[in-house]
């Protein structure tokens, strides 16, 4: 939990809060006012309680958007205190996040004579003494290192021989409450432990150690509490203690920043194959000081093992509150930018960059604001199409005309009451979608697959691929076998037609729904599959009466389909007490009332069952010679002109048609709808499977990759 968390749970008291802050101020409307910030009666300090976090002082000119500022200025103390009373009002314990654990002791510690037990770090810090000014350590740090005197003081470092040798010694103190204890730290503290490091170095390289079992901090901590950081709302992570000295000599605490160091330099999870990260014991160890900052600055080197210990951390402490900071690009003497940044902060203060931009470089350190939340500038091109360019909108068109189109990233529920032909006209499109380049994957719970199969292939073909009336007619044998020889062939191609583009879910019967969606998952991802059918909703393994889990698979349907850029189709039954009315509607949609919520486009199929019911009463009025042959052929043109059904589009988001409709007549030896009635030259089947095409190649390019090992967590350690 960190401060915007408090801070949320502040907003929701807003009322108590200003209660308890400011006793003598009252409410009036949706403010709370008082006379200043002090509290006292009047009129002239404000608080929102309908926009809670905004607050105004108009005598003092000054105001704010947040509720912990608030609590800051009320109080007059430092965030970090704030954050703790503020806890306390709230009723979290202020060890709520604590995470230190029982780390164990480092192994290996060095052998030299000033390590050794704890109480022998006393012993070594007093043997310790203050620089000396002009001294060789005095020249590298302040001479060649550019650090700041009065900054060595802060930080405390000190100086020993050690064999012979000029070492520096850093101690690390553990956090301390107020400017007092920070002040005398350099005369009466002891570290919790002292790290070394060699002022010669051999090779290029150099040489540090520390005093026994060092618990893991971050160095610098002890600073908060000086008065010169009192209004930092900052920290300045950085990759050793020089890197830290150097912020403090840009004069940080100017930009309410308190620099800090991790213990022992760049590290990150996975190297040596350490579990878990060995970020984690300093953070865990640090974690409650570090609750009492609004900001974490990332400053580790710009090498590639500064770029993986910073992302490290920041997974670790949370990407919310952290923010990355890179270092200045190099320049020449004619100011044109060189190749490349400086490598630290130190490398900059050596090179004379000024704090300007070093601030600059805080100023611009890079957020980690959810990917999905964008500023509407992202969308410029987007609203430009969308007013100009909308024939341009993605979409594909259906087999009739209607305004409007089927788009990836989007749930369309498919309703009608029993019979009414919902399937049949889903499987339709699907073919014409195949036909457009779509990959198809049909769930059909309801019917074996090979039954959606012979449906489709009537579809595709445009008519019966074996027409048991031409099978009668045939006189002789070789007549029936060369009919048969002939569907056999027709039934080869269609099937070749459509099987490239063409996925079954073989299942028939109750499925699981968390199943079906990885499996969808996977289709997308390995075969590139574009379009989903669950038919239909009412197989997935949800009881009529659980429209809480009828909720949360539609909406995760939803979800998932534009998380992968699908449409996904979803059939749902009508309720049988309203869907036999002439407009159903959206309302009349079986189940939990999210299903029609969550959808982004709402379908629904009707069927003319009075059509149907005369067309049969008149054929048996032929059969039965009840009727002349004209009058049945009259009648029956007059039938015919009647369409079979209608197709309404009761809901779409994208889009500004609603409760459109368009009727439809049904072909029954193609199972295809089209919308002109007999006499019309389009009043005729399409012939989608007219040649065959050649077994696809699948390019990694048609779908998505797979998953690596790595990804699916599959072998290593």
């Amino acid at each position: 939990m960190d401060w915007t968390d408090i801070e949320t749970r502040l907003r929701e008291r807003v009322l108590d809060v200003c209660q308890h802050l400011l006793l003598n101020g009252k409410r009036e409307g949706n403010e709370w006012v008082c006379g200043s910030v002090s509290g006292e009666p009047g009129r002239s300090f404000k608080v929102s309680l309908a926009k809670p976090g905004l607050w105004t002082d108009f005598n003092g000119g000054h105001g704010g958007k947040n509720l912990m500022g608030l609590w800051c200025a009320v109080r007059n103390i430092p965030f970090k205190n704030a954050i703790v009373e503020a806890k306390g009002f709230l009723g979290i314990r202020d060890d709520f996040d604590k995470r230190v654990k029982n780390y164990a002791q480092a192994s290996g510690a060095d052998t030299r004579p000033e390590v050794g037990t704890w109480e022998e770090v006393a012993r070594t810090w007093a043997q310790c003494q203050p620089l000396t000014e002009g001294g060789p350590v005095w020249n590298y740090l302040v001479g060649q290192r550019k650090i700041a005197p009065e900054v060595l003081k802060w930080f405390d470092v000190r100086e020993v021989i050690s064999k012979g040798q000029w070492v520096m010694v850093f101690p690390y103190f553990a956090a301390v409450a107020d400017d007092e204890q920070a002040n005398i730290l350099g005369t009466t503290a002891t570290p919790e432990w002292l790290k070394f490091e060699a002022l010669e170095r051999v090779g290029g390289k150099k040489r540090e150690w520390t005093s026994k079992g060092p618990e893991k901090v971050l160095w610098g901590m002890q600073l908060a509490a000086r008065s010169e950081f009192k209004d930092a709302r900052a920290v300045v992570i950085c990759e050793g203690e020089k890197d830290a000295l150097t912020w403090a000599s840009y004069e940080c605490h100017k930009w309410g920043v308190v620099p800090v160091s991790v213990p022992f330099g760049a590290k990150w999870k996975g190297m040596d194959k350490t579990r878990p990260s060995p970020n984690r014991e300093w953070i865990d160890r640090c974690w409650d000081w570090l609750q009492g900052f609004e900001t974490i600055y990332i400053a580790l080197d710009g090498d590639e093992a500064g770029r993986r210990a910073a992302v490290d951390i920041i997974a670790e402490i949370g990407p919310r509150r952290c923010r990355l900071v890179e270092m200045p690009e190099k320049a020449n003497a004619e100011g044109a930018k060189e190749q490349g940044r400086y490598k630290d902060i130190n490398e900059c203060l050596m090179a004379g960059v000024s704090a300007e931009i070093i601030l600059a470089c805080l100023d611009g350190a890079r957020d980690f604001a959810p990917e999905k939340v964008k500023s509407a500038e992202w969308f410029r091109e987007q609203f430009m199409a969308e007013w100009f360019d909308k024939e341009l909108e993605p979409g594909l068109e259906l087999p009739f005309g209607f305004p409007w189109k089927i788009r990836p990233g989007e749930l369309t529920v498919w309703t009608g009451i029993e019979k009414s032909g919902k399937t049949t006209l889903l499987a339709f499109i699907l073919v014409h979608l195949m036909n457009l380049g779509e990959k198809v994957m049909v769930a059909s719970m309801e019917v074996k697959p090979v039954k959606t199969l012979k449906k489709i292939s009537r579809q595709a073909w445009g008519g019966l691929l074996k027409d048991e009336k031409l099978l009668e007619k045939c006189g002789t044998e070789e007549e029936l076998s060369s009919y048969i020889e002939s569907c056999r062939g027709q039934a080869e191609q269609c099937f070749a037609w459509f099987a490239p583009n063409l996925w079954l879910y073989d299942h028939v019967g109750i499925a699981r729904w968390r199943d079906l969606a990885d499996d969808i998952r996977w289709a997308r991802r390995r075969h590139g599959i574009t379009q989903f059918v669950i038919d239909n909703f009412m197989r997935l393994g949800i009881a009529k009466d659980d429209y809480a889990q009828q909720a949360d698979a539609i909406t995760f349907f939803a979800g998932l389909a534009m998380e992968l850029d699908v449409h996904i189709h979803v059939v749902v039954h009508q309720n049988k007490s309203e869907g036999r009315k002439e407009q159903a509607g959206k309302r009349s949609v079986a189940g939990a009332f999210e299903i029609i919520a969550n959808a982004h486009n709402i379908v629904e199929v009707q069927r003319d069952d009075g059509k149907a019911q005369k067309l049969d009463e008149l054929w048996q009025s032929k059969n039965n010679g009840l009727i002349e042959v004209a009058e049945f052929s009259a009648k029956l043109a007059d039938l015919e002109k009647v369409p079979d059904g209608k197709f309404v589009l009761r809901a779409q988001r994208d889009g500004e048609t609603q409760d459109a409709s368009k009727y439809l007549w049904f072909l029954w030896q193609a199972q295809q709808y089209v919308d002109v009635p007999p006499g019309h030259s389009d009043h005729t089947a399409r012939r989608y499977a007219v040649v065959v095409k050649p077994k696809p190649h699948y390019p990694e390019k048609d779908g998505l990759e797979l998953p690596t090992n790595e990804e699916l967590g599959i072998g290593g350690e």
